[in-house]
């Protein structure tokens, strides 16, 4: 399981803003998407991100939750993750 974080600084996708524990997210692009829903709802999110060729080795399922400022504005999100392979091991 890891955290990440996407700080909502500015308009559109900014790869650069969303890390974790070791900084930048590698193949952050994956997560666009997902932050621009979140962006244009401001609610909840779970989505699977699914990358390289094994599908099953390389997917990861995302809580997302938004991190509300003054007057609803998105200041960031928090992104709560586990590998597919964690979940069959439960």
């Amino acid at each position: 399981m890891r955290a990440v974080l996407y700080r909502n600084l500015e308009q559109g996708f900014v790869a650069s803003e969303l890390t974790d524990l070791h900084g930048q997210v590698n193949q952050a692009d994956l997560f666009a998407p997902l932050i621009a829903e979140v962006q244009r709802t401001h609610r909840e999110l779970q989505k699977t991100i699914n990358s390289g060729s094994d599908s099953a080795a390389g997917s990861e399922t995302f809580d997302a939750i938004p991190l509300l400022g003054g007057k609803v504005i998105c200041l960031a999100y928090c992104w709560w993750g586990a590998h597919a392979r964690t979940w069959s091991r439960c």
